[in-house]
């Protein structure tokens, strides 16, 4: 989840910078901006590498690549061609709607999948339950009136015994 947090202003800082490179501003100006507008440590210390990298002379994308490795590749892919095309403003908000339309999917996916998830073991959690405590009372029951236990006893046993066996 802290991964998914800053990932979401990665892309909220991407965003901010594509409007102030719109408007004219340069580029270590812009960083250096987005530095002072955040308040969290590890945000700051994300926007002070970048700044860093820059003032060595590395291109924006090698910069925002080494300041968080775990970026996907393909934002770095985009910086570069956009480097090179002179869009990098563009490419900063298509990553930012990118991820957020990325996040929009997840977060709905999450929601489509909660319902059966909680169905799936809801169904595990009462066969367990069969298998580890109605069943043998079963087995007791039968046993007790000398009667042969029924297949399907047998079979439900042996399907729901989830320890190894003999247990």
């Amino acid at each position: 989840a802290k991964h998914g947090e800053f990932m979401n202003q990665t892309a909220v800082l991407l965003d901010y910078m594509s409007v102030l490179l719109e408007a004219g501003s340069p580029l270590l100006s812009t960083v250096n901006t987005m530095e002072h507008i955040q308040k969290d440590g590890r945000w700051k210390k994300f926007v002070r590498l970048i700044g860093g990298q820059l003032v060595e002379g590395n291109p924006f994308s090698v910069a925002v690549e080494k300041a968080d490795p775990t970026l996907p590749r393909r934002y770095g892919m985009q910086l570069r061609i956009a480097e090179s095309t002179g869009h990098l403003s563009e490419a900063c908000r298509r990553i930012a709607r990118q991820h957020a339309v990325s996040e929009a999917r997840k977060a709905e996916w999450q929601k489509i999948l909660a319902y059966p998830m909680f169905v799936l073991f809801a169904g595990l959690g009462c066969a367990w339950i069969l298998g580890q405590m109605v069943l043998p009372s079963f087995r007791e029951l039968y046993v007790g009136m000398n009667v042969p236990l029924p297949r399907w006893v047998n079979s439900l046993e042996v399907a729901l015994r989830f320890g190894p066996p003999g247990v």
